[in-house]
């Protein structure tokens, strides 16, 4: 969770009420999809995938209007990105507040589910309410420099962005 910035901790802050709020407020028809969002919360794929085969909506959205695939983008899990989009999950749907998947998994910062977003035709040029893209998301997290470790990992987390800038500018990201 250290490795998820101030920006990152707030989304998954909001993401937590969010779960909350599609639990107290979806109505009954609705309970397949709320336990889809239950079970993303919860990281458990193998419920993911079987609420997913019994008909699951993947496009469920929380009282924040986020999808089911926002929440396993914000959360770094690859298995639950993939069954949702191979169930037709909306790669480009926006949040209230704009933001999509990719911008999601940005800020989780996960340079291999931004390739799984990439190669499934995210579009990387989409601004979120502030303007921003998934570029900028990553560039603002460039600090500290390449080649500073952070104390508390064994990798450097401003090449994993760095990594995530080349691989949006590659795709066509401005």
């Amino acid at each position: 969770m250290k490795h998820l910035g101030i920006a990152g901790l707030i989304l998954f802050l909001g993401l937590g009420s969010a779960f909350a709020a599609d639990k107290t407020t979806a109505p009954a028809k609705g309970e397949g999809s709320m336990s889809l969002l239950t079970a993303i919360a919860d990281r458990n794929t193998d419920a993911v995938i079987r609420l997913l085969n019994d008909g699951a909506d993947p496009n469920t959205r929380d009282a924040d209007n986020r999808t089911a695939l926002i929440h396993a983008a914000a959360t770094g899990q690859f298995r639950m990105m993939n069954a949702l989009l191979e169930k037709k999950a909306n790669i480009n749907a926006q949040a209230k507040d704009g933001t999509t998947a990719l911008m999601a998994t940005v800020l989780y910062g996960d340079p291999t589910n931004v390739d799984i977003l990439i190669a499934a035709k995210a579009d990387v040029n989409i601004r979120d309410a502030k303007g921003k893209t998934a570029l900028k998301y990553a560039e603002e997290r460039l600090i500290p420099p390449p080649g500073t470790k952070v104390e508390g990992y064994g990798h450097d987390l401003s090449n994993i962005y760095q990594t995530m800038v080349i691989m949006l500018k590659a795709a066509g990201a401005k």
